[in-house]
């Protein structure tokens, strides 16, 4: 137990824990002993013990999701700094390198006299370094207006998918398992689509100019940490594929991604490996006879990293996988996989999505090929739900059905007269998505595939042979949830940091704009002309904002506006 030493005076420690909280408001202290936990709790600090290094990891992480500053105090390692800074927005992390607090606060276990000078000065170290570890968001001359970054979770959040979706054994099977999950109906319904959608194989597909587009889908499940109920959304369709085909489940499904080899090698070809037995005889490496294969990925900001490393192969196999095209590896020993089927299901955050995600990746193509689903918490369930045992039964056969059916299948999928009717209107739409200004542009970009797609999935589930007029309207409701989700996660940013923080100042002061000398300042004067013309040269393309020039008496001062927001 933590007690205050008899021999110090009250209001001193009260005058340097205030000046020390005020500085550094707002911010989750995470501490190393229970010691440490204790001497700050009593002061109404928020802390958290945490020992161990994941346990350290995951407060950091939880706290950033929140928006909040992050605090680390005590002794905290290169390990632990490096598994920190690989979670976590680096822009809300402080490191705090004093004294462990119960000794710099003046709390002791177990001593009883304390040296007051000694507690004073480490009272002292305390206050400066707390004051250290705050964010400072003072403006100054120099520095421009205060800028705060964009929060996803300020914006407004999808309006919930209309009935439109519950289409066939999928609509019936949300009705009977949505009341029974804190998850979100939008997110359960994204899994079993994506889960249907490998499980039913190349058979099912579109051939539009040229290009084949099978049911294999990528989707992404966005929400914060623990209240998003991400996972939770797994248990229910992962069930039911289990009963509706057991096989698939048990074989078809991978955890983790980590190299583009390693998703040609779980579905590679036979081939000769080029070695002999101890008889002579080649050995031949049989490959896999089934080719679907669903990579679940809880932290798609892992897969992210991992793409962007150099020589990474995961981005180029990721999108010629979602296309359907060969496999192929560049290894030492190559190997390859035709007719592969893979989809992809991914988590993760808003907050860490925005942070990690480069406009170069965007640009690659790699995550325009995912769906977006926006999720949070929907209910309250401290025991659990339970859902009508033999209801499910029969929505299990029902599925398995569909799948069979569906496999039988090797001709292209058509519309049918009536769906052909509709579909230009939504074709033009879908084209205006895929026009879109800013980062959002760049997500929306494979709106039509992507439309096509999910229709193929609801006509399967729906025991029909062609898409019909309900299966376009309920891909093109799945499409609007994610293209809402976009919407909330980046509003109409470029993904260009400079020119992002250009944009933001312009809507702040769209009446007498910016000019460059301003522009310079935004950013300390640490960014070059280059930079700067760069930032303003995608501004223009975007249509997002625009420069006009008026005479001086020399040379024409340069001053930019915020352009109208496009169209939504």
């Amino acid at each position: 137990m933590i007690a205050r030493p008899e021999t110090l005076a009250a209001d001193p420690v009260a005058a340097v824990i205030a000046e020390a909280m005020a500085s550094a408001s707002m911010a989750l202290f995470v501490v190393l002993t229970d010691d440490d936990e204790d001497a700050l709790a009593a002061l109404d600090f928020e802390a958290v013990a945490a020992i161990e290094q994941e346990h350290v990891v995951a407060a950091a992480h939880a706290a950033a999701d929140e928006g909040r500053d992050v605090v680390l105090c005590g002794p905290v390692g290169p390990a632990v700094r490096g598994a920190i800074v690989d979670r976590v927005p680096t822009a809300t992390i402080r490191f705090l390198d004093v004294q462990s607090p119960a000794s710099v606060l003046g709390y002791v276990g177990t001593v009883t006299q304390w040296n007051g000078d000694e507690i004073l000065r480490l009272q002292e170290t305390w206050r400066r370094k707390a004051a250290e570890a705050r964010i400072d968001r003072t403006p100054t001359a120099d520095r421009g207006v205060p800028f705060e970054p964009r929060d996803p979770d300020a914006a407004p959040w999808p309006e919930p998918m209309s009935r439109a979706v519950r289409i066939g054994v999928v609509g019936d099977f949300l009705d009977l398992v949505e009341e029974q999950t804190e998850a979100d109906p939008a997110a359960v319904l994204g899994d079993l689509l994506v889960r249907v959608g490998n499980a039913v194989g190349r058979g099912p597909h579109f051939v539009v100019s040229g290009d084949r587009h099978g049911c294999n889908l990528f989707a992404a499940i966005v929400g914060a940490t623990a209240q998003g109920r991400k996972g939770s959304s797994a248990a229910f369709p992962r069930r039911l594929m289990e009963l509706a085909d057991p096989a698939w489940a048990e074989t078809c499904e991978l955890g983790g991604l980590s190299s583009g080899e390693g998703i040609i090698w779980r579905v590679r070809d036979a081939q000769d490996t080029g070695r002999t037995d101890k008889d002579g005889s080649p050995i031949i490496d049989p490959g896999v006879q089934d080719k679907r294969l669903l990579a679940v990925e809880t932290e798609l900001a892992r897969t992210l990293r991992a793409t962007a490393r150099r020589d990474s192969t995961l981005g180029p196999v990721l999108r010629q996988a979602w296309d359907g095209t060969r496999l192929a590896s560049m290894t030492k020993t190559p190997y390859r996989a035709s007719d592969a089927h893979v989809s992809l299901l991914a988590h993760v955050t808003g907050g860490e999505f925005v942070s990690l995600l480069k406009s170069d990746d965007i640009k690659g193509g790699t995550v325009n090929r995912f769906l977006f689903i926006a999720s949070r918490r929907q209910r309250s369930l401290p025991f659990g739900g339970e859902v009508d045992e033999a209801a499910f039964a029969v929505l299990a056969v029902r599925l398995q059905r569909c799948l069979a059916r569906a496999r039988e299948r090797s001709s292209a999928m058509r519309f049918s007269q009536l769906a052909q009717e509709v579909w230009p209107a939504l074709y033009e739409r879908l084209q205006g998505d895929e026009r879109a200004a800013g980062m959002a542009g760049e997500l929306l970009g494979r709106a039509v595939a992507q439309v096509r797609r999910l229709a193929m999935v609801f006509a399967i589930v729906d025991e029909h042979d062609q898409v019909d007029v309900p299966h376009l309207d309920a891909a093109a409701e799945v499409w609007r949830y994610h293209v809402d989700t976009v919407r909330r996660v980046f509003g109409d940013g470029t993904g260009n940091r400079i020119a992002d923080r250009i944009l933001g100042e312009l809507r702040g002061h769209p009446e007498q704009g910016i000019d460059r000398s301003a522009m310079h300042q935004l950013f300390d004067r640490h960014v070059t002309a280059a930079d700067i013309d760069a930032a303003l040269v995608l501004l223009h393309k975007l249509r997002l904002a625009e420069g006009r020039k008026t005479p001086t008496g020399g040379r024409p001062r340069e001053t930019w506006f915020p352009m109208a927001r496009a169209a939504r």
